[in-house]
C-alpha cells in the first residue's frame, strides 16, 4: 500500500520522497524535521509524548530536552506556525505535542481526496492574508436634503491631523522590553554613568551540555546581589543590548571593550563558571578607573550557590555587605534564574523548556507559577496569565512574603495593560509601591513608578502620568539606567505632543532617539523616530518630518514586531500625505493596518482607519470614508483615545454630508458635542466645534456658524500646535473667503503665514487671500510656492484658482 501524501494550507508533505512543499516550492528542511512533522502528522488522533517523538526521530533515549524543542522551533518555522500561534502543532504542558490542523490526506497518485483530520477541536492556521473587519455602520436616521455639502474643507489639513492622532495611540509602551535582535552599538558611543557605576559583563561558562542560559542568568544574578548592596549596577538590559554580537570566541574582551565604551562605567565586573565533574567554580574579577582591582571565587555543586558566595566575597573585598534575602528552594531559584536569562535574550521558548525541565513537585509553588505566568505572558498568552496571577495574588499575602507579592503584582499589572480593550491597572502598581516603602530596592520603584505612569497616560490622567515619570527618572538617574532614562524621555515626550506642546516634546525624543541608537535598540529607536515626526508634524514642518521618517524607515527590517511595524508604517504614510506623495501614503498606510490586524492592535487598526478615511474623503470616496470614520467612532472608547475619536468623528459628519444624508450628519454633529462637553481636552474642543460649526454653515445659520469656528480658532490658538491652527485656519479662512469677507478672512489667515513656507493648506490659504485682495504679482507668486508644495495633491481643484491667478 502506497504511502499517502497531506496537504495543509499551502504545504503539502510527501513522507515517502521525503519532502515538503509550500506553493509548489520546495522548503529546506533537515530529516529530522520532516520525520518530526510526518510523525505528529500520522499519529493526529492523540498527543504524541515527548519521549516517543524522540525515539522514533532519533532512534535512541538520550536526546535532551533542549534538542528537541529545538527541533521542534525548526518544525513551526518550516510550516508558518509558531509556539505563539499554536495553529498546527499544539504543545501539550508536561507531555509532549499534537497536531491539530486540518488536512487533506491524498494517494500517491493524487487520484483522489479525502477529508481528514481526526484532531480534537482546536485553533485553526493562520489564513494566508488577513483582511481587515468589515467598519460597522452608524445607525440610520431620517433621509437628508444635503444643502451644503460642498461648503467644507477638502481635507487639506487632513493626513496632519490624523498623523498627530495617532502619535497618541502608541500607548506610552517605551518603558516595555523589546526582547528582539538589535543592532550592534558602535564602539565608539559614550553614555554617562554616575561615578563608580559598575558594568557586570555576560559570563564565560566553561561546561559540556546545555548551561548557555549561564552567560546571561549568572550575569543577571551578580548584577542583582551588587546593587542589593547599595553599589550602582548598568541594567543587565543595557548589557544585553551592547554585547547581543560579541564574538563567541572572544565574548569577554569584546564584550568588555564594547561595554567600557559605550556606558563610561567606572569598573568593569568579568565572571567565568568552569564546572569541574560535579563542582563548578565562579571567579569575579573587577577592575576600573577609581581604585585597585578586585577578585574573588567560590566552589560549590550549585552554581548558583557558588555565583551567590563569589559576590557577597567581592562585596566584602569593597566593604560592602549583601542584602538578606528570604531562604529558597535552590530549583526554583535556578528556575527564576534561568527564565530572566531566556526572557533577557528574547528566547522565551527557551524559558518554557526550563520550567517543563522543573520536577513536577515543585511545580505548584508561587514562585514557579510566577515564572510560568512570566513565560505566559512573553508569548502572548494574556488569558492564562491573567487567571495564573489572580489566583496567585490570592495566595500570596503581604504579611508572609511582601517582595514575590510586588513581583506577581508587577505581572499582574503587565498582563492586564496588554490585554486589549482593558481598564488601566493603576491598582497593581499602587500596591506595589506601597509594599516597597522605603526598601533600597531602587529598579523595582523606578519601574513600578514608570508603569504607573504609562497606566495613568492610559486612563487620560496626564499630571499623574507625569508625577510618577518624574519619581522613575530621580531613581534611574541615581541608578544609572541610560535606557531607562531614555524611555521615560518618550514617555514625556509623548505627554507633551498629546498635550499640544511638539516644542516641548522634540528635545526629549531627539535624546531618547541617540541611547536608542548609542545600544543598538531598533525597535525603541523606530519608536522615538516616529513619535519626533509626529512632533515635527505637528509643527507644520512636514519637511522635517520625511527626513526623519525616512531614517525610521531604515530600520524595518529590523524590526519585527508587527505593533512597532504598524506604527512606523502608520506614522510614515501621514507623513508621505503631508509631503504630497498620496500614493505613497495609501500603500503605507494599507500595509499600517495589516501589521496592526496581525498584531491583534484592533483600536490602532481603526486609528488608521480613520486616517485612510481623511485619505478617501479628499479623494471622493465618500462611502468608505464614511464607513472607516464610523468604525473608529464607535470602537474608540479609553480615554487616552478620545482625540483620535473626536476627529473620526469630525470626518464621518463631513462624509454624511457629502453623501447627501444631511439629518445623519446633523445628528452625529449633535452626539459628537454632547460627548465632548465632558472633556477638556484641546484636540477634542477643536474637532467638537469645528463640526458644529460647518453644521451651521449647512443648515444656512452663518452667526453660529461663526461662533463656533471662532470657538475652534481660540481653542486652537490657546492651546495647540501649528497644525492644529491651520487646520481651524483653513475651514474658517476659507469659508470666510467664500461669503466675500476678505477683511475678516484676511484677520484669520494671517495667523498662519509663519508656516506657509513649508505647509501646504497655510500656502494655499496665502495664495487664495492674495488673489481675492487683487494682489496679483503676489498671488502669483504664492501660487507658485504652493504648487511647489503640492506633490500629487490637485491644486486647482483644492483651492478653486481662477485661470488668471494659474
Amino acid at each position: 500500500m502506497s504511502r499517502p501524501v497531506y496537504r495543509f494550507g499551502p504545504y503539502r508533505l510527501h513522507p515517502a520522497a521525503r519532502e515538503l512543499r509550500c506553493d509548489g516550492e520546495r522548503v529546506a528542511a533537515t530529516q529530522k524535521v520532516i520525520d518530526s512533522l510526518v510523525w505528529l502528522i500520522e499519529h493526529r488522533d492523540r498527543a504524541v509524548g515527548r519521549d516517543e517523538l524522540i525515539a522514533a526521530v532519533w532512534g535512541r533515549v538520550d536526546v535532551s530536552d533542549t534538542h528537541l524543542g529545538k527541533t521542534m522551533f525548526q518544525v513551526r518555522r518550516a510550516i508558518g506556525d509558531s509556539g505563539d500561534d499554536q495553529g498546527m502543532i499544539l504543545t501539550v504542558p508536561r507531555f509532549g505535542y499534537r497536531w491539530i490542523a486540518p488536512l487533506v490526506v491524498e494517494g500517491e497518485s493524487d487520484a483522489a481526496t479525502v477529508a481528514a483530520t481526526g484532531a480534537a477541536p482546536g485553533p485553526t492556521p493562520p489564513p494566508a492574508a488577513i483582511a481587515a473587519p468589515a467598519p460597522a455602520r452608524p445607525e440610520p436616521a431620517p433621509d437628508p436634503t444635503g444643502a451644503a455639502a460642498g461648503n467644507q474643507p477638502r481635507g487639506r489639513h487632513g493626513p496632519i491631523a490624523a498623523a498627530v492622532a495617532l502619535l497618541a495611540v502608541l500607548a506610552l509602551l517605551a518603558w516595555a522590553v523589546m526582547r528582539h535582535r538589535q543592532a550592534p552599538v558602535p564602539p565608539d558611543a559614550i553614555a554617562a554613568q554616575p561615578s563608580g557605576a559598575v558594568a557586570v559583563l555576560p559570563v564565560d561558562v566553561h561546561a559540556e551540555g546545555e548551561w548557555t542560559w549561564l552567560r546571561l542568568g549568572l550575569m543577571d544574578l551578580i548584577a542583582q546581589r551588587l546593587r542589593g548592596a547599595g553599589l550602582i549596577v548598568v541594567p543587565s538590559e543595557s548589557i544585553v543590548a551592547l554585547t547581543r554580537d560579541a564574538p563567541i570566541g572572544v565574548r569577554s574582551d569584546a564584550a568588555a571593550e564594547i561595554v567600557g565604551r559605550a556606558t563610561g562605567a567606572d569598573r568593569l565586573l568579568r565572571a567565568s563558571a568552569v564546572l569541574a565533574g560535579t563542582q563548578w567554580t565562579v571567579r569575579l574579577s573587577v577592575d576600573g578607573r577609581d581604585g585597585p582591582a578586585q577578585s574573588a571565587e567560590a566552589d560549590g555543586e550549585d552554581v548558583i550557590a557558588a555565583a551567590r558566595l563569589a559576590s557577597d566575597r567581592l562585596l566584602a573585598a569593597f566593604g560592602r555587605v549583601a542584602a538578606a534575602e528570604p531562604g529558597a528552594v535552590p530549583s526554583l531559584e535556578t528556575l527564576r534564574h534561568q527564565v530572566q536569562a531566556a526572557l533577557l535574550a528574547g528566547t522565551p521558548a527557551a524559558a518554557r523548556e526550563a520550567w517543563e525541565r522543573l520536577p513536577p513537585a515543585l511545580r505548584d509553588a508561587p514562585e514557579a507559577r510566577l515564572q510560568h505566568a512570566r513565560i505566559d505572558i512573553a508569548e502572548g498568552r494574556l488569558d492564562a496569565a491573567r487567571m495564573a496571577l489572580a489566583d496567585l495574588l490570592a495566595q500570596v499575602s503581604a504579611e508572609d512574603d511582601p517582595l514575590l507579592r510586588v513581583r506577581v503584582l508587577f505581572e499582574a499589572g503587565h498582563a492586564e495593560f496588554f490585554r486589549a480593550g482593558a481598564p488601566a491597572p493603576v491598582a497593581f502598581y499602587d500596591e506595589a509601591l506601597t509594599l516597597l516603602g522605603d526598601r533600597p530596592l531602587p529598579v523595582l520603584r523606578a519601574a513600578a513608578h514608570a508603569w504607573r505612569g504609562i497606566a495613568y497616560a492610559k486612563a487620560g490622567a496626564a499630571g499623574a502620568a507625569r508625577g510618577d515619570f518624574a519619581l522613575a527618572r530621580v531613581v534611574l538617574q541615581q541608578a544609572g539606567d541610560a535606557l531607562g532614562l531614555a524611555r521615560i524621555d518618550v514617555n514625556e515626550g509623548l505627554l507633551d505632543l498629546a498635550d499640544g506642546r511638539p516644542a516641548d516634546a522634540l528635545p526629549l525624543l531627539r535624546r531618547a532617539a541617540a541611547t536608542f541608537e548609542r545600544f543598538g535598540q531598533s525597535d525603541n529607536l523606530a519608536r522615538a523616530w516616529v513619535a519626533e515626526a509626529g512632533a515635527e508634524l505637528a509643527q507644520a514642518r512636514p519637511d522635517r518630518a520625511l527626513a526623519v521618517a525616512t531614517r525610521a524607515a531604515a530600520l524595518a527590517e529590523r524590526i519585527d514586531t508587527p505593533l512597532a511595524r504598524s506604527q512606523l508604517l502608520g506614522t510614515q504614510a501621514a507623513v508621505l500625505a503631508a509631503n504630497g506623495r498620496i500614493a505613497e501614503a495609501r500603500r503605507s498606510l494599507a500595509a499600517a493596518r495589516a501589521a496592526a490586524v496581525e498584531a491583534g492592535e484592533r483600536s490602532l487598526e481603526r486609528v488608521l482607519g480613520a486616517a485612510a478615511a481623511e485619505l478617501d474623503l479628499d479623494a471622493g470616496a465618500n462611502e468608505a470614508a464614511q464607513a472607516a470614520a464610523a468604525a473608529a467612532v464607535t470602537e474608540l472608547q479609553s480615554p487616552d483615545q478620545a482625540a483620535e475619536r473626536a476627529r473620526a468623528w469630525l470626518t464621518l459628519t463631513r462624509a454624511l454630508r457629502r453623501l447627501g444624508r444631511a439629518d445623519e450628519a446633523a445628528a452625529a454633529s449633535r452626539a459628537l458635542a454632547a460627548w465632548a462637553a465632558a472633556s477638556d481636552r484641546p484636540p477634542v474642543q477643536v474637532s467638537a466645534a469645528l463640526a458644529e460649526a460647518e453644521q451651521a454653515d449647512a443648515d444656512g445659520d452663518s452667526a453660529r456658524a461663526r461662533d463656533r469656528y471662532e470657538t475652534a480658532l481660540e481653542a486652537a490658538r490657546r492651546s495647540g500646535p501649528p497644525a492644529r491652527i491651520i487646520e481651524v485656519a483653513d475651514a474658517y479662512g476659507g469659508r470666510l473667503l467664500a461669503e466675500g469677507d476678505p477683511a475678516r478672512a484676511a484677520a484669520v489667515i494671517a495667523q498662519v503665514e509663519r508656516w506657509a513656507a513649508w505647509d501646504f493648506t497655510a500656502a494655499v490659504l496665502q495664495a487664495r487671500l492674495q488673489q481675492t485682495l487683487g494682489q496679483d504679482a503676489a498671488a502669483r507668486r504664492a501660487w507658485t510656492h504652493a504648487r511647489a508644495l503640492a506633490g500629487e495633491r490637485p491644486l486647482e481643484r483644492l483651492a478653486a484658482t481662477p485661470d488668471r491667478a494659474r
